[in-house]
């Protein structure tokens, strides 16, 4: 997936963005991961050749990038999600700590904790696909000022898109940028990613969003400051 990632990246540069967010597990193609082997057959480490990849895109565009990875760590794999800076730090690294269904075979919680960055536009968290299913992450977050939570999704339930993530940013009073796969899937109890990735408002108001099957990028102007100044997001796709 790392082509199709840059490819993608590159598209949103277009709009000269300060952030970008990818999917959760943007490195894996496939359905619900079946086994700790293929985990770590498949997982990266961080840093390591994907970050760095994504990192050069960062410093060619000028912008931060985030996005999520199953991350390897010795004999323990991980749902990591990275922020990566326009001079190619890794300035925030979190992994899912709210471990869904089959992933528990395979995955390990996080022990990252919930920590949050501030970048020159404002203070920001993240979270992953069923950290979002239960208000406490966003709360962590909240709490200690981000104004916005980005949200990595690897997702083919709806509810997540139409539901969570709208009420994670009304319960918390924070912009929520999210970005789901599309395509099929070739595990799992459905057989298609559900996509929806969106811009939320602190009021629920839908900023941008992209529709449930196409492969693309939705931005938006939000302003995180007191000052009124305005900073364009993008959230994409990735297959």
């Amino acid at each position: 997936n790392l082509a199709h990632c840059l490819r993608l990246i590159d598209e949103a540069a277009q709009d000269s963005p300060a952030l970008m967010v990818l999917p959760e597990m943007s490195n894996w193609s496939g359905g619900m991961v079946r086994s700790l082997e293929e985990a770590l057959q498949h997982g990266c480490t961080v840093p390591g050749r994907f970050t760095d990849a994504l990192a050069e895109r960062a410093e060619r565009h000028g912008c931060h990038i985030a996005a999520g990875l199953i991350e390897r760590q010795g004999d323990e794999a991980f749902i990591t999600s990275v922020i990566l800076a326009p001079d190619r730090r890794i300035v925030l690294k979190y992994q899912k700590q709210v471990i869904f269904g089959g992933q528990r075979v395979w995955a390990t919680s996080g022990r990252c904790g919930n920590p949050v960055v501030d970048l020159p536009f404002g203070r920001v968290g993240v979270y992953i696909c069923a950290d979002g299913l239960v208000p406490e992450t966003a709360r962590m977050l909240m709490l200690q000022g981000a104004q916005l939570l980005l949200n990595t999704l690897h997702s083919g339930g709806s509810d997540e898109t139409h539901l969570h993530v709208p009420a994670r940013a009304v319960e918390n009073r924070v912009w929520v940028a999210s970005a789901n796969k599309v395509g099929p899937r070739d595990l799992g109890g459905v057989g298609y990613y559900c996509g929806g990735s969106q811009i939320v408002s602190p009021g629920g108001v839908v900023a941008a969003r992209a529709d449930d099957r196409s492969d693309m990028v939705v931005s938006a102007v939000i302003d995180l400051s007191q000052d009124r100044k305005s900073t364009r997001l993008n959230s994409s796709h990735t297959d």
